[in-house]
Protein backbone atom coordinates (compact mmCIF):
# COMPACT_ATOMS: atom_id res chain seq x y z
CA UNK A 1 0.00 0.00 0.00
CA UNK A 2 1.01 3.64 -0.21
CA UNK A 3 2.18 3.81 3.43
CA UNK A 4 4.48 0.84 2.93
CA UNK A 5 5.87 2.40 -0.24
CA UNK A 6 6.50 5.67 1.59
CA UNK A 7 8.31 3.89 4.42
CA UNK A 8 10.44 2.02 1.88
CA UNK A 9 11.32 5.25 0.08
CA UNK A 10 12.29 6.95 3.36
CA UNK A 11 14.61 4.08 4.23
CA UNK A 12 16.15 4.22 0.76
CA UNK A 13 16.67 7.98 1.04
CA UNK A 14 18.20 7.63 4.49
CA UNK A 15 15.58 9.88 6.08
CA UNK A 16 14.61 9.33 9.71
CA UNK A 17 10.80 9.23 9.59
CA UNK A 18 10.72 10.18 13.28
CA UNK A 19 11.45 13.79 12.28
CA UNK A 20 8.38 13.95 10.04
CA UNK A 21 5.05 15.25 11.36
CA UNK A 22 2.39 12.59 11.95
CA UNK A 23 0.24 11.76 8.96
CA UNK A 24 -3.15 13.48 9.06
CA UNK A 25 -6.07 11.25 9.93
CA UNK A 26 -9.41 11.47 8.21
CA UNK A 27 -12.70 9.95 9.23
CA UNK A 28 -13.85 7.12 6.97
CA UNK A 29 -17.33 8.16 5.88
CA UNK A 30 -20.18 5.83 5.01
CA UNK A 31 -21.08 5.79 1.30
CA UNK A 32 -24.15 7.88 0.55
CA UNK A 33 -26.94 6.53 -1.64
CA UNK A 34 -30.19 7.87 -3.01
CA UNK A 35 -33.41 7.13 -1.19
CA UNK A 36 -36.19 5.64 -3.31
CA UNK A 37 -38.34 8.72 -2.73
CA UNK A 38 -35.61 10.97 -4.14
CA UNK A 39 -35.23 8.81 -7.24
CA UNK A 40 -38.99 8.82 -7.81
CA UNK A 41 -39.15 12.60 -7.56
CA UNK A 42 -36.26 13.05 -9.98
CA UNK A 43 -37.65 10.62 -12.55
CA UNK A 44 -41.13 12.17 -12.34
CA UNK A 45 -39.72 15.62 -13.12
CA UNK A 46 -37.06 14.57 -15.66
CA UNK A 47 -37.58 14.93 -19.38
CA UNK A 48 -36.90 11.97 -21.73
CA UNK A 49 -33.19 12.77 -22.06
CA UNK A 50 -32.50 13.09 -18.35
CA UNK A 51 -34.67 10.07 -17.60
CA UNK A 52 -32.47 7.87 -19.79
CA UNK A 53 -29.37 9.32 -18.11
CA UNK A 54 -30.70 8.60 -14.61
CA UNK A 55 -31.86 5.07 -15.51
CA UNK A 56 -28.45 4.16 -16.96
CA UNK A 57 -26.63 5.58 -13.95
CA UNK A 58 -29.00 4.02 -11.40
CA UNK A 59 -29.74 0.61 -12.92
CA UNK A 60 -26.53 -0.07 -14.85
CA UNK A 61 -24.09 1.67 -12.50
CA UNK A 62 -22.20 3.56 -15.20
CA UNK A 63 -19.52 6.07 -14.27
CA UNK A 64 -19.84 9.68 -15.48
CA UNK A 65 -17.46 9.22 -18.42
CA UNK A 66 -19.08 5.90 -19.32
CA UNK A 67 -22.46 7.64 -19.55
CA UNK A 68 -21.03 10.36 -21.77
CA UNK A 69 -19.45 7.91 -24.22
CA UNK A 70 -22.05 5.13 -24.36
CA UNK A 71 -23.13 4.38 -27.94
CA UNK A 72 -26.20 2.57 -29.20
CA UNK A 73 -23.81 0.13 -30.87
CA UNK A 74 -22.58 -0.87 -27.38
CA UNK A 75 -26.00 -2.38 -26.66
CA UNK A 76 -26.71 -6.02 -27.43
CA UNK A 77 -30.45 -5.83 -27.90
CA UNK A 78 -30.90 -9.58 -28.14
CA UNK A 79 -28.94 -10.43 -25.00
CA UNK A 80 -30.09 -7.34 -23.09
CA UNK A 81 -26.59 -6.19 -22.16
CA UNK A 82 -24.39 -3.18 -22.76
CA UNK A 83 -20.64 -3.22 -23.20
CA UNK A 84 -18.36 -0.64 -21.62
CA UNK A 85 -15.40 -0.25 -23.96
CA UNK A 86 -12.94 2.31 -25.21
CA UNK A 87 -13.85 5.00 -27.73
CA UNK A 88 -10.60 6.01 -29.46
CA UNK A 89 -12.36 8.71 -31.49
CA UNK A 90 -13.23 10.46 -28.23
CA UNK A 91 -9.98 9.48 -26.46
CA UNK A 92 -12.03 7.60 -23.91
CA UNK A 93 -10.54 4.56 -22.18
CA UNK A 94 -12.17 2.29 -19.64
CA UNK A 95 -10.94 3.04 -16.13
CA UNK A 96 -9.64 -0.48 -15.48
CA UNK A 97 -8.54 -0.99 -19.10
CA UNK A 98 -10.93 -3.93 -19.29
CA UNK A 99 -14.15 -4.22 -21.24
CA UNK A 100 -17.17 -5.41 -19.30
CA UNK A 101 -20.73 -6.43 -20.14
CA UNK A 102 -23.56 -5.26 -17.89
CA UNK A 103 -27.08 -6.76 -17.93
CA UNK A 104 -29.77 -4.17 -18.62
CA UNK A 105 -33.03 -4.41 -16.64
CA UNK A 106 -36.07 -4.94 -18.87
CA UNK A 107 -37.60 -1.53 -18.16
CA UNK A 108 -34.36 0.25 -19.05
CA UNK A 109 -33.94 -1.84 -22.20
CA UNK A 110 -37.43 -0.89 -23.37
CA UNK A 111 -36.76 2.77 -22.62
CA UNK A 112 -33.52 2.58 -24.63
CA UNK A 113 -35.31 1.03 -27.61
CA UNK A 114 -37.81 3.90 -27.62
CA UNK A 115 -34.99 6.40 -27.14
CA UNK A 116 -33.08 5.01 -30.13
CA UNK A 117 -36.13 5.63 -32.32
CA UNK A 118 -36.08 9.27 -31.24
CA UNK A 119 -32.30 9.56 -31.75
CA UNK A 120 -31.84 7.82 -35.09
CA UNK A 121 -29.25 10.38 -36.20
CA UNK A 122 -27.14 9.91 -33.03
CA UNK A 123 -24.40 7.36 -32.34
CA UNK A 124 -24.07 8.41 -28.69
CA UNK A 125 -26.96 7.57 -26.39
CA UNK A 126 -26.54 10.88 -24.55
CA UNK A 127 -24.80 12.91 -27.24
CA UNK A 128 -25.31 16.64 -27.71
CA UNK A 129 -27.08 18.26 -30.65
CA UNK A 130 -23.67 18.46 -32.28
CA UNK A 131 -23.22 14.68 -31.80
CA UNK A 132 -20.51 15.15 -29.20
CA UNK A 133 -20.16 13.61 -25.71
CA UNK A 134 -22.18 15.67 -23.26
CA UNK A 135 -19.79 16.94 -20.58
CA UNK A 136 -22.55 18.78 -18.70
CA UNK A 137 -24.62 15.86 -17.42
CA UNK A 138 -23.77 16.72 -13.81
CA UNK A 139 -24.82 20.35 -14.19
CA UNK A 140 -28.11 19.22 -15.70
CA UNK A 141 -28.70 16.92 -12.73
CA UNK A 142 -28.00 19.78 -10.31
CA UNK A 143 -30.58 21.94 -12.05
CA UNK A 144 -33.13 19.12 -11.90
CA UNK A 145 -32.50 18.62 -8.18
CA UNK A 146 -33.03 22.34 -7.55
CA UNK A 147 -36.19 22.37 -9.65
CA UNK A 148 -37.64 19.43 -7.72
CA UNK A 149 -36.84 21.12 -4.41
CA UNK A 150 -34.36 18.56 -3.07
CA UNK A 151 -31.51 20.98 -2.34
CA UNK A 152 -30.42 20.65 1.28
CA UNK A 153 -30.00 24.44 1.55
CA UNK A 154 -27.13 24.02 4.02
CA UNK A 155 -24.01 23.06 2.07
CA UNK A 156 -21.64 25.68 0.65
CA UNK A 157 -22.60 24.72 -2.90
CA UNK A 158 -26.28 25.36 -2.14
CA UNK A 159 -25.47 28.73 -0.62
CA UNK A 160 -23.19 29.84 -3.46
CA UNK A 161 -24.70 28.33 -6.62
CA UNK A 162 -27.99 26.62 -5.71
CA UNK A 163 -26.28 23.33 -6.65
CA UNK A 164 -26.52 20.85 -3.80
CA UNK A 165 -23.31 18.89 -3.32
CA UNK A 166 -25.26 15.90 -1.98
CA UNK A 167 -26.52 15.04 -5.48
CA UNK A 168 -24.06 13.62 -8.01
CA UNK A 169 -24.09 11.17 -10.91
CA UNK A 170 -21.66 8.90 -9.06
CA UNK A 171 -24.14 8.64 -6.20
CA UNK A 172 -26.41 6.69 -8.58
CA UNK A 173 -23.53 4.24 -9.08
CA UNK A 174 -23.15 3.84 -5.32
CA UNK A 175 -26.89 3.24 -5.06
CA UNK A 176 -26.69 0.62 -7.82
CA UNK A 177 -23.87 -1.33 -6.21
CA UNK A 178 -25.30 -1.10 -2.70
CA UNK A 179 -28.71 -2.27 -3.93
CA UNK A 180 -27.25 -5.28 -5.76
CA UNK A 181 -25.26 -6.31 -2.71
CA UNK A 182 -28.23 -5.89 -0.38
CA UNK A 183 -30.38 -7.97 -2.72
CA UNK A 184 -28.00 -10.87 -2.33
CA UNK A 185 -25.93 -10.80 -5.53
CA UNK A 186 -22.53 -12.29 -4.80
CA UNK A 187 -19.54 -9.99 -4.49
CA UNK A 188 -17.71 -11.46 -7.49
CA UNK A 189 -20.65 -10.80 -9.80
CA UNK A 190 -21.12 -7.24 -8.53
CA UNK A 191 -17.38 -6.67 -8.91
CA UNK A 192 -17.62 -7.68 -12.57
CA UNK A 193 -20.60 -5.38 -13.21
CA UNK A 194 -18.80 -2.51 -11.49
CA UNK A 195 -15.54 -2.99 -13.37
CA UNK A 196 -13.45 -3.09 -10.20
CA UNK A 197 -9.99 -4.63 -10.11
CA UNK A 198 -10.48 -6.10 -6.64
CA UNK A 199 -13.23 -7.18 -4.26
CA UNK A 200 -12.21 -4.60 -1.64
CA UNK A 201 -13.18 -1.76 -3.99
CA UNK A 202 -16.65 -3.26 -4.39
CA UNK A 203 -17.11 -3.82 -0.67
CA UNK A 204 -16.53 -0.12 0.02
CA UNK A 205 -19.77 0.63 -1.80
CA UNK A 206 -21.90 -1.45 0.57
CA UNK A 207 -23.69 0.91 2.90
CA UNK A 208 -25.00 -0.86 6.01
CA UNK A 209 -28.77 -1.21 6.03
CA UNK A 210 -30.68 1.09 8.38
CA UNK A 211 -34.26 2.07 9.10
CA UNK A 212 -37.41 -0.02 9.41
CA UNK A 213 -36.26 -2.71 6.97
CA UNK A 214 -33.07 -3.29 8.91
CA UNK A 215 -34.98 -3.43 12.22
CA UNK A 216 -37.39 -6.02 10.81
CA UNK A 217 -34.52 -8.28 9.82
CA UNK A 218 -32.82 -7.76 13.18
CA UNK A 219 -35.98 -8.57 15.10
CA UNK A 220 -36.37 -11.77 13.04
CA UNK A 221 -32.97 -13.07 14.17
CA UNK A 222 -33.23 -16.16 16.41
CA UNK A 223 -30.96 -15.46 19.35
Amino acid sequence: NKHARLASWLRFAGIDKAILPPAPKFEDKLPTIYESEEVTMLLDEAGPYQRICILLALKCGLRDQELMHLQFSDINWKEGTLRVQEKPQWKFTVKTWEQRDIPIPDDVLEALKEWQEVRKDQALVLGTKNRLPNTKLLQALKRLVHRVGLNCGRCDSCQERNECQAFTLHKFRRTYLTTLLRQGLDLRTVQAYAGHKDIASTMRYLRPATGAGAREKLNAVKW
